[in-house]
């Protein structure tokens, strides 16, 4: 009955030509030709007088009137959500447009180049050309791996394999992948004194060192100095990429994150900025219930610092008093 209220927009129910013999009478609450819901109001043997009558309705009217509001709030936000996903794809088309063809011409430019060739070519100039298509290959391939990894994880379509892991090890990892243009700087590891065991998916974590020190080669001049570090503090499995180029401006630390936002600084290589390498950052670690922020490094440079929740460890101290303190145990021990 309640669903025939919904539907048709009229009460029923006791009281009513409509199904009188039940024993509650349907109301709709509805503002104008909207119904939003239905009240069910068990009734006694006598209906309801003008005086409770008119209450009802006033109440019916009030409900109506709020769910009203909160459905146009619901629409406008649904609104909102559509517009900015309409701008996100405008933006990654162009970002993407622009951020492709400088890669693809240089690929198609050195390829053609080898076609052509009729064996007048150095080997060293033939290296160099194969080289460039690697590298513009590399960086391609790692751009749609960004792409592809944002919006799995923004839209929830990967679910985190977390394992105690150590952290060492997913930096010394990532640093065997980042780019070759690493070649270019100083990289410096700095090891904790005693290992730091943080609950991650390793693979993600690795991609999230890579693009930050991937992020510091394409931000400061050729022979800058890249320091990677990782260390527990307080109570957090810390890694932090430092580099000694010009930093980041307080104003824009705030939009680093962002998609498709590169900070012009003038230095370094932009060619190859999409804006999407720290923004894919930001959702791995927030996955993981982290945090990652931007930082000064005196007396220049940037610092980037993840932070993660560490591994439990639960010393079994119970279960040896356990086995060992029985009277009919032994005192040998492995």
């Amino acid at each position: 009955m309640a669903i025939w209220v919904y539907r048709n927009n009229k009460r029923a129910g006791a009281t009513t030509d409509t199904l009188g013999s039940a024993a509650c009478l349907y109301l709709a609450v509805r503002a104008v030709d909207m119904v939003y819901g239905v009240v069910g109001i068990v009734m006694g043997n006598e209906a309801i007088d003008a005086s409770g009558s008119g209450i009802t309705l006033s109440i019916l009217g009030e409900t109506a009137l709020a769910l009203e509001k909160e459905y146009a709030l619901a629409q406008r936000e649904e609104a909102a959500v559509l517009a900015k996903n309409e701008q996100l794809r405008a933006n990654l088309l162009r970002s993407v447009s622009h951020d492709l063809r400088t890669p693809l011409t240089a690929i198609t430019g050195c390829s053609s180049l080898l076609a052509e060739d009729d064996g007048s070519m150095s080997v060293e100039h033939r290296r160099e050309l194969a080289v460039a298509i690697n590298d513009d290959s590399i960086w391609l391939g790692g751009l749609v791996e960004n792409l592809l990894s944002l919006t799995r994880i923004e839209e929830a379509h990967v679910s985190l394999s977390l394992e105690p892991e150590l952290v060492e090890d997913a930096v010394d990892d990532a640093v065997r992948h980042v780019s070759r243009d690493v070649s270019t700087h100083h990289v410096e590891l700095s090891r904790p004194d005693e290992p730091v065991v943080a609950m991650m998916d390793v693979r993600l974590i690795v991609q999230v060192v890579v693009n930050l020190v991937n992020n510091a080669v394409q931000h400061t001049p050729k022979g800058s100095t890249i320091h990677i570090s990782s260390s527990s503090q307080d109570g957090k499995a810390v890694i932090e990429v430092a580099d000694d180029g010009p930093g980041i401006a307080d104003a824009e630390k705030a939009r680093v994150f962002e998609r498709f936002y590169t900070v012009a600084d003038g230095e370094g290589d932009h060619r190859r900025g999409t804006g999407l390498g720290l923004a894919l950052c930001k959702s791995i670690v927030n996955a993981h219930g982290g945090d990652i922020v931007v930082l000064d490094n005196p007396p220049h440079g940037a610092i980037f610092r993840v932070t993660l929740p560490l591994a439990r460890t639960d010393a079994p101290e119970d279960s040896a008093r356990l086995d060992s303190g029985s009277e009919g145990g032994t005192d040998d021990a492995d």
